[in-house]
């Protein structure tokens, strides 16, 4: 998926890399799969009830419209 803003970091962190003998940020994952994660289980859900089973493709899918969707959101009330 070229050129979609992920959000940047959700979850940053530093790690001490003995290596590099100093402490270097990693980025965990994007605010765009955590807010895909987030909607997973209700559109697992969704998917159970309206059609009394689920295809994890259309789940996924829809998890990141969900996604794409919330940072839209972020961006235009900023």
């Amino acid at each position: 998926m070229a050129d979609k803003s992920d959000g940047g970091a959700a979850f940053p962190y530093e790690s001490y890399d003995p290596a590099e003998d100093m402490d270097t940020v990693k980025p965990g994952m994007s605010l765009r799969d955590y807010f895909a994660a987030a909607a997973i289980e209700r559109m697992i859900s969704l998917c159970q009830d309206q059609h009394g089973g689920w295809d994890p493709v259309a789940v996924a899918v829809g998890c990141y419209e969900v996604a794409d969707a919330m940072l839209r959101a972020r961006t235009s009330t900023k």
